[in-house]
Parts: structure tokens; sequence; C-alpha cells
């Protein structure tokens, strides 16, 4: 943990420095210091000949929301967040959304969360296809309900729970 506290106050003496040379002129001006916008100015700045600029108009990301990653959904919304709005959309009922962009060194990448999830095998998806297909009661049944409710009993169990929960009940003892 010191090793990133000492990491810590070399970026900001470094940022300090920068920031009494500030330049009148520069080669290039990067806007947004994002995943990409960093990646940008980084590669740039390897020439020495080259003076370039990397702006960004939020603030720092030393806030525990920002280096916590539990606590991400505290950024959406926040000093951190653009919160841009989305134009009116018809097919969602002429509701807006926001859109949710970072306003802080790291950009977006400092405000939101990435998750990692397996995919699923061609099989596995044809497997519970058929499954589905399966269970699926009879095109008839949708026209006559009481008839699908004793489909739907006798295949999955459902009737011969609601026997035994019955015949508890008519003897006195309760069902959990």
């Amino acid at each position: 943990m010191s090793n990133t506290h000492g990491f810590a106050e070399q970026v900001r003496a470094n940022q300090t420095q920068l920031l009494a040379n500030l330049k009148t002129t520069y080669d290039f001006i990067v806007c947004g210091s994002g995943s990409s916008g960093s990646v940008v100015a980084r590669r740039l700045a390897e020439n020495p000949q080259v003076r370039v600029l990397l702006l960004e108009a939020g603030g720092s990301d030393e806030g525990p929301a920002v280096q916590e990653a539990a606590r991400w959904p505290e950024n959406l919304g926040s000093e951190r967040d653009w919160a841009f709005p989305t134009r009116p959309n018809p097919h969602l009922n002429g509701r807006s959304l926001l859109c949710s962009m970072g306003k802080v060194l790291g950009g977006s990448s400092s405000i939101n969360l990435m998750a990692w999830s397996r995919g699923q095998h061609l099989t596995d998806r044809l497997k519970r296809r058929q499954r589905f297909r399966a269970s699926r009661p009879p095109a008839r049944l949708l026209r006559d309900p009481p008839a699908a409710f004793r489909y739907y009993s006798a295949s999955n169990g459902l009737g011969r729970w609601m026997c035994q929960r019955a015949n508890r009940c008519r003897r006195g003892l309760r069902s959990r």
C-alpha cells in the first residue's frame, strides 16, 4: 500500500510542476484524459521535439467512489459525470435517458464498472431452447385456461404439491 501511496505523491508532484510550467503554445492539444485520450497524449509525448497538452474538464480521480470498485454507483449523476441527456425516443414513450460520461481524470473508465461474464457454448443454448420448447403447452391450451392449469399442474408437479398442501391443511397441520 505504501508503494501506491508513494506513486500517488510522485504523480501529484509532477502535476504541480507541469502546471507551473504551462506554455503559451503547443504542437498538440488532446481534449479528455479518458482511456484513449491518455494513450494518444502519451504516444505523442514520446517525441521530445513535440509539446503536448492534455486537458481534462473534471478533477482528480482520487475520490473513494472512483478508487473503490464497489462504490461505482456513487459516481453516476455526481460532479464526476457529464450526465448528457439523450434525445426523447419514441420507442421509450418519448422519454430521454441519461448518458453517463466521465468528467474526471480517466474519463468514463473511472466512473463505470467492467464486469466479465462467461459466454455460453452453442450446445448450451440449443439444450435450453429444447427444454423451453418441451415445456410449452400445446396451442389449444392457450385458448382454454383451465386446461392449461391442469397441464402445468400435471407436468410440473404443482398438482402433487397442491394435493399435499390440501391434505396437511385438512389434517390440521400447517404447511411451511
